[in-house]
């Protein structure tokens, strides 16, 4: 078994101990969420909403067409609410593909 086959062994095995399901496109896949992070943002005049940033990690083995969320267009829908997807990372290295979500 290769470097790679394993380290996409484990990740599996840890997203099926912790994962939390989040859904893009129809699709529901087991993630490691980080802490989210929260902040007044400027709503209009006098007013300010929350703003949340976090990560969403997916296996990378998840998206074999290679189709996966475009960044500033698509959303991902986790613990019942949406937020946009503002950036997709990943590296041949990695099991995973990171989802940077933000509030719309």
């Amino acid at each position: 078994m290769s470097l790679k086959d394993e380290r996409a062994a484990d990740a599996a095995e840890l997203l099926a101990q912790i994962g939390e399901p989040v859904t893009w496109n129809g699709r529901t896949f087991l993630a490691i969420i980080s802490p989210i992070d929260v902040s007044a943002t400027k709503a209009g005049v006098g007013g300010f909403d929350e703003g949340y940033e976090f990560t969403v990690k997916i296996a990378a083995l998840a998206f074999p067409d290679s189709q996966r969320p475009q960044p500033n267009a698509d959303t991902v829908t986790f613990d019942g609410r949406d937020y946009l997807v503002g950036k997709v990372s990943s590296h041949q290295q990695s099991p995973f593909v990171t989802l940077h979500v933000l509030s719309p």
